[in-house]
């Protein structure tokens, strides 16, 4: 996939970048023996000589995404959000005897 990859952006002259790139491995069940092995010490990609960093977990979209494929984090991401959003509209209805048209 690598080789695929470089020979792709050698092709079509493209700069992957590196810092705004990241790598995760996502193991099912079965194999989550697996993830006691530190998996950047057994595989690394070297788009444009720079070496790609390993995550656990990262956010695309708005959502977050981990390497268990749980939402528990997501959850507990968005449950916070919307009591940040409750806690305004209690400030701004309660307290403050303010509603917006």
């Amino acid at each position: 996939m690598h080789a695929l990859c470089e020979s792709f952006a050698a092709r079509f002259d493209i700069q992957f970048n590196v810092q705004k790139s990241e790598c995760m491995v996502v193991s099912v069940r079965k194999w989550r023996s697996l993830r006691s092995i530190k998996v950047s010490d057994v595989c690394q990609f070297y788009p444009d000589a720079k070496p790609l960093e390993f995550v656990e977990s990262y956010s695309h979209l708005g959502h977050i995404i981990t390497g268990t494929l749980k939402d528990s984090s997501d959850i507990v991401f968005r449950r916070g959000r919307l009591i940040g959003q409750i806690n305004i509209i209690v400030y701004c209805v309660i307290l403050v005897n303010w509603i917006p048209l």
